[in-house]
Protein backbone atom coordinates (compact mmCIF):
# COMPACT_ATOMS: atom_id res chain seq x y z
CA UNK A 1 0.00 0.00 0.00
CA UNK A 2 3.23 2.33 0.81
CA UNK A 3 4.59 1.84 -2.81
CA UNK A 4 0.83 2.15 -4.75
CA UNK A 5 0.21 5.65 -2.51
CA UNK A 6 -2.04 4.28 -0.37
CA UNK A 7 -0.60 6.05 3.05
CA UNK A 8 -4.00 5.99 4.97
CA UNK A 9 -3.47 2.19 4.54
CA UNK A 10 -0.09 1.72 5.02
CA UNK A 11 -0.25 3.50 8.04
CA UNK A 12 -2.99 1.62 9.41
CA UNK A 13 -0.88 -1.92 8.66
CA UNK A 14 1.85 -0.71 10.33
CA UNK A 15 0.70 0.57 13.14
CA UNK A 16 -1.27 -2.79 13.68
CA UNK A 17 2.01 -4.29 13.03
CA UNK A 18 3.88 -2.73 15.89
CA UNK A 19 0.57 -3.47 18.17
CA UNK A 20 0.87 -6.92 17.96
CA UNK A 21 5.20 -6.80 18.13
CA UNK A 22 6.29 -3.67 19.86
CA UNK A 23 9.75 -4.47 19.58
CA UNK A 24 9.33 -4.53 15.59
CA UNK A 25 11.36 -1.81 14.05
CA UNK A 26 11.28 -2.46 10.51
CA UNK A 27 7.44 -1.96 10.89
CA UNK A 28 8.12 1.73 13.04
CA UNK A 29 10.38 2.87 10.59
CA UNK A 30 8.00 2.34 7.66
CA UNK A 31 5.60 3.80 9.76
CA UNK A 32 7.69 7.00 10.26
CA UNK A 33 8.29 7.45 6.79
CA UNK A 34 4.40 6.82 5.77
CA UNK A 35 3.92 9.42 8.28
CA UNK A 36 6.39 11.47 6.95
CA UNK A 37 4.65 11.08 3.19
CA UNK A 38 1.58 12.34 4.62
CA UNK A 39 3.14 15.56 6.84
CA UNK A 40 2.36 14.54 9.92
CA UNK A 41 5.85 15.49 11.83
CA UNK A 42 4.80 14.99 15.18
CA UNK A 43 3.46 11.65 14.67
CA UNK A 44 6.92 10.46 13.02
CA UNK A 45 8.81 12.24 16.00
CA UNK A 46 6.76 9.60 18.24
CA UNK A 47 7.70 6.57 15.60
CA UNK A 48 11.33 7.55 16.05
CA UNK A 49 11.15 7.92 20.08
CA UNK A 50 9.46 4.48 20.32
CA UNK A 51 12.15 2.71 17.99
CA UNK A 52 14.81 4.17 20.28
CA UNK A 53 13.28 3.06 23.45
CA UNK A 54 13.23 -0.57 21.76
CA UNK A 55 17.21 0.17 20.59
CA UNK A 56 19.08 3.45 21.55
CA UNK A 57 21.88 2.36 18.90
CA UNK A 58 19.29 1.40 15.63
CA UNK A 59 20.32 2.79 12.46
CA UNK A 60 16.82 3.25 10.77
CA UNK A 61 16.31 4.88 14.10
CA UNK A 62 18.99 7.52 12.94
CA UNK A 63 17.65 7.07 9.43
CA UNK A 64 14.23 8.19 10.15
CA UNK A 65 15.46 10.85 12.48
CA UNK A 66 17.52 12.66 9.74
CA UNK A 67 14.54 12.35 7.36
CA UNK A 68 12.10 14.54 9.47
CA UNK A 69 14.84 17.09 10.01
CA UNK A 70 15.51 16.99 6.06
CA UNK A 71 11.83 17.32 6.02
CA UNK A 72 12.07 20.28 8.44
CA UNK A 73 15.03 21.59 6.41
CA UNK A 74 17.10 21.75 9.42
CA UNK A 75 20.19 20.21 7.55
CA UNK A 76 22.71 20.32 10.05
CA UNK A 77 20.85 18.47 12.84
CA UNK A 78 20.42 15.82 9.82
CA UNK A 79 23.58 15.69 8.70
CA UNK A 80 24.33 14.90 12.62
CA UNK A 81 21.77 12.51 12.60
CA UNK A 82 22.67 10.74 9.13
CA UNK A 83 26.63 10.74 10.22
CA UNK A 84 25.39 8.69 13.22
CA UNK A 85 23.33 6.04 11.73
CA UNK A 86 25.83 5.59 8.64
CA UNK A 87 28.35 5.02 11.78
CA UNK A 88 25.98 2.26 13.23
CA UNK A 89 25.70 1.04 9.44
CA UNK A 90 28.42 1.75 6.91
CA UNK A 91 27.35 -0.46 4.10
CA UNK A 92 23.83 1.30 4.28
CA UNK A 93 23.50 3.09 0.62
CA UNK A 94 20.32 4.48 1.29
CA UNK A 95 21.41 6.29 4.61
CA UNK A 96 24.11 7.90 2.64
CA UNK A 97 21.89 8.92 -0.34
CA UNK A 98 20.27 10.75 2.50
CA UNK A 99 23.11 12.25 3.46
CA UNK A 100 25.05 13.34 0.71
CA UNK A 101 21.57 14.87 0.05
CA UNK A 102 21.68 17.17 2.89
CA UNK A 103 25.28 17.77 2.40
CA UNK A 104 24.06 19.35 -0.75
CA UNK A 105 20.96 21.21 0.57
CA UNK A 106 23.30 22.35 3.48
CA UNK A 107 25.62 24.10 0.59
CA UNK A 108 28.90 21.72 0.54
CA UNK A 109 28.22 19.96 -2.39
CA UNK A 110 31.89 18.87 -2.77
CA UNK A 111 30.49 16.49 0.69
CA UNK A 112 27.21 15.52 -1.07
CA UNK A 113 28.88 14.20 -3.89
CA UNK A 114 31.83 12.27 -2.14
CA UNK A 115 28.90 10.65 -0.09
CA UNK A 116 27.07 9.68 -3.14
CA UNK A 117 30.04 8.14 -4.85
CA UNK A 118 30.49 6.15 -1.66
CA UNK A 119 26.55 5.06 -1.73
CA UNK A 120 27.51 4.05 -5.34
CA UNK A 121 30.47 1.78 -4.73
CA UNK A 122 28.34 0.00 -2.22
CA UNK A 123 25.54 -0.43 -4.14
CA UNK A 124 26.41 0.13 -7.58
CA UNK A 125 22.68 -1.10 -8.74
CA UNK A 126 21.18 1.78 -6.56
CA UNK A 127 19.74 3.83 -9.62
CA UNK A 128 18.22 6.61 -7.45
CA UNK A 129 22.11 7.46 -5.99
CA UNK A 130 22.79 7.90 -9.83
CA UNK A 131 19.66 9.88 -10.51
CA UNK A 132 20.79 11.88 -7.17
CA UNK A 133 24.58 12.37 -8.62
CA UNK A 134 23.43 13.65 -11.94
CA UNK A 135 20.83 16.26 -10.56
CA UNK A 136 23.85 17.69 -8.68
CA UNK A 137 26.04 17.54 -11.41
CA UNK A 138 23.98 19.45 -13.81
CA UNK A 139 23.24 21.79 -11.10
CA UNK A 140 26.73 22.58 -10.83
CA UNK A 141 26.82 23.11 -14.82
CA UNK A 142 29.39 19.86 -14.78
CA UNK A 143 26.95 18.02 -18.20
CA UNK A 144 29.59 15.61 -18.67
CA UNK A 145 29.63 14.66 -15.44
CA UNK A 146 25.80 14.54 -15.32
CA UNK A 147 25.28 12.67 -18.34
CA UNK A 148 28.03 10.18 -17.21
CA UNK A 149 25.53 9.30 -13.67
CA UNK A 150 22.16 9.61 -15.78
CA UNK A 151 24.13 7.26 -18.39
CA UNK A 152 24.49 4.59 -15.60
CA UNK A 153 21.04 4.83 -14.18
CA UNK A 154 19.54 4.25 -17.57
CA UNK A 155 21.52 1.34 -18.08
CA UNK A 156 20.39 0.44 -15.09
CA UNK A 157 16.51 1.23 -15.24
CA UNK A 158 16.39 1.96 -19.58
CA UNK A 159 12.89 3.06 -19.30
CA UNK A 160 12.85 5.91 -16.78
CA UNK A 161 11.06 8.89 -18.07
CA UNK A 162 12.94 11.45 -15.96
CA UNK A 163 16.47 10.22 -16.99
CA UNK A 164 15.60 10.13 -20.56
CA UNK A 165 14.46 13.82 -20.09
CA UNK A 166 17.36 14.53 -18.19
CA UNK A 167 19.52 13.13 -20.83
CA UNK A 168 17.68 14.73 -23.84
CA UNK A 169 18.36 18.21 -22.18
CA UNK A 170 21.86 18.11 -21.48
CA UNK A 171 22.31 16.66 -24.77
CA UNK A 172 20.45 19.98 -26.32
CA UNK A 173 22.21 22.30 -23.94
CA UNK A 174 25.67 20.92 -25.22
CA UNK A 175 24.55 21.56 -28.94
CA UNK A 176 25.16 17.78 -29.80
CA UNK A 177 21.61 18.26 -32.04
CA UNK A 178 21.83 14.77 -33.28
CA UNK A 179 22.63 12.54 -30.27
CA UNK A 180 19.66 14.96 -28.32
CA UNK A 181 17.42 14.14 -31.49
CA UNK A 182 18.05 10.44 -30.51
CA UNK A 183 17.36 10.98 -27.05
CA UNK A 184 13.86 13.14 -27.38
CA UNK A 185 12.52 10.00 -29.73
CA UNK A 186 13.27 7.55 -26.83
CA UNK A 187 11.92 9.97 -24.62
CA UNK A 188 8.66 10.17 -26.66
CA UNK A 189 8.43 6.33 -26.98
CA UNK A 190 8.69 5.83 -22.78
CA UNK A 191 6.00 9.47 -22.82
CA UNK A 192 4.09 9.89 -26.03
CA UNK A 193 2.07 12.53 -24.37
CA UNK A 194 4.83 14.61 -23.31
CA UNK A 195 4.35 17.98 -24.83
CA UNK A 196 7.90 19.16 -23.82
CA UNK A 197 9.47 16.28 -25.24
CA UNK A 198 7.72 17.30 -28.95
CA UNK A 199 9.03 20.89 -28.52
CA UNK A 200 12.86 19.48 -27.45
CA UNK A 201 12.67 17.49 -30.69
CA UNK A 202 11.82 20.28 -32.53
CA UNK A 203 14.52 22.49 -30.96
CA UNK A 204 17.06 19.81 -31.62
CA UNK A 205 15.80 19.33 -35.33
CA UNK A 206 16.06 22.93 -36.01
CA UNK A 207 19.52 22.66 -35.16
CA UNK A 208 20.39 20.57 -37.30
CA UNK A 209 18.24 22.35 -40.03
CA UNK A 210 15.67 19.20 -40.73
CA UNK A 211 13.00 22.28 -40.19
CA UNK A 212 10.24 20.55 -42.08
CA UNK A 213 10.22 17.89 -39.40
CA UNK A 214 10.83 20.46 -36.88
CA UNK A 215 7.55 22.09 -37.77
CA UNK A 216 5.73 18.81 -37.53
CA UNK A 217 7.18 17.59 -34.41
CA UNK A 218 6.20 21.40 -32.91
CA UNK A 219 2.80 21.37 -34.32
CA UNK A 220 2.63 17.97 -32.52
CA UNK A 221 3.68 19.97 -29.24
CA UNK A 222 0.93 22.45 -29.49
CA UNK A 223 -1.72 20.26 -29.74
CA UNK A 224 -0.93 18.71 -27.03
CA UNK A 225 0.13 21.53 -24.82
CA UNK A 226 -3.65 22.55 -25.69
CA UNK A 227 -4.62 19.64 -24.48
CA UNK A 228 -3.00 19.69 -21.06
CA UNK A 229 -4.05 23.51 -20.52
CA UNK A 230 -0.24 24.63 -21.14
CA UNK A 231 -0.97 27.74 -22.43
CA UNK A 232 3.13 29.35 -22.07
CA UNK A 233 3.69 26.38 -23.84
CA UNK A 234 1.72 26.81 -26.74
CA UNK A 235 3.44 30.35 -26.93
CA UNK A 236 6.66 29.05 -26.59
CA UNK A 237 5.95 26.72 -29.54
CA UNK A 238 4.14 29.29 -31.87
CA UNK A 239 6.87 31.24 -31.64
CA UNK A 240 9.64 29.25 -32.88
CA UNK A 241 6.98 28.02 -35.82
CA UNK A 242 6.80 31.47 -36.65
CA UNK A 243 10.70 31.69 -37.07
CA UNK A 244 10.96 28.55 -38.80
CA UNK A 245 8.25 29.88 -41.49
CA UNK A 246 9.66 33.14 -41.91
Amino acid sequence: MGNLGENAGAAAAYRRSTELDGKNLDAYFGLGLVLLRQGNYDAAVWVRQQMFAVDPNNASAYKLMGAILMQQKRFKEAIAALQKAATLAPNNSSVLSLLGDAWVNQGNVTAGIMTLKQAAQIDPGNVKVHVQMGEILRKQNDLDGALEAYGRAKFLQPNLVEVQAAIGDILLTKRDFMLAIAAYRRLIELSPQNANAYYNLGIALRGQKQNQEAITVLNRAIVLYKRQGQTEGVQRTEAVLKQLRY
